[in-house]
């Protein structure tokens, strides 16, 4: 397989298992699909700009050698591809759950669980003023927790972090071949001067809270559109 199809791949393996068991029957995934379609595209909106930006300002950029040809705003396809893939893989994760574990185990404990990332986060977030990835991505969880936690007191916010958990280990694999861990060059690569400089193999830590405020918001949209 020629390299300039590798990232084009990653987003249709990470959409390949939810897509296909969309169908089932009794997780029926394909039935929400609208609710679903809105808020990824609402969603998508956001990051690709704050993507694009980013991009223009150097905090982050594409290999060409792992894509298939041009893209819009400073953007390849495959990275507009990445916003529709892993939310709907994610968002799939956490129907099943909600499906399959019929009592929500932590939504007793979501605001203890929201109060201390809200702290972990404006502990990053001081600690690197001036730094644009690490101050976006960890001012952005703040915001969102707080809200969900303490304003609008959303009531799946523990199954969001139950689904987020699980999402993070394939979430990680995917980031993990993007920025370089089993390939010679990163699909993406950044800019350390614009982040902490710590990785989790090759993937900057930042990449845990950007992931997280993604799928939190098109968990967020998804349901209030359901409703």
């Amino acid at each position: 397989m020629p390299d300039k199809y590798l990232y084009l791949l990653i987003n249709a393996l990470t959409l390949l298992g939810p897509f296909a068991r969309s169908f089932e029957p009794r997780i029926a995934f394909y039935a929400k699909w609208r609710p679903l379609f809105i808020s990824l595209a609402l969603t998508g909106t956001f990051f690709i700009l704050w993507d694009s930006l980013f991009t223009h300002l150097g905090v982050w950029g594409f290999n060409p050698r792992y894509l298939t040809g041009p893209g819009l705003l400073g953007l390849p396809m495959e990275e507009w591809l990445f916003f529709i893939t892993v939310p709907y893989a994610c968002v799939f994760v956490y129907e099943v759950l909600a499906l399959f574990i019929v009592r929500n185990v932590l939504g007793r404990h979501a605001k203890l669980i929201a109060s201390l990332l809200i702290l972990f986060n404006a502990v990053l977030f001081l600690a690197n003023l001036g730094k644009l990835y690490t101050m976006s991505a960890c001012g952005l969880a703040i915001v969102l927790l707080f809200l969900h936690a303490f304003v609008w007191k959303s009531p799946w916010l523990g199954r969001f972090f139950l689904a987020y958990t699980v999402c993070l280990i394939p979430f990680l694999i995917v980031n993990g071949v993007l920025t370089g861990s089993f390939i010679a060059e990163p699909v993406v690569w950044y800019n350390d001067a614009e982040n902490m400089g710590f990785r989790i193999a090759t993937i900057p830590f930042e990449d845990v809270f950007y992931g997280m405020d993604l799928i939190l918001l098109n968990v967020g949209g998804y349901l209030w559109l359901r409703r």
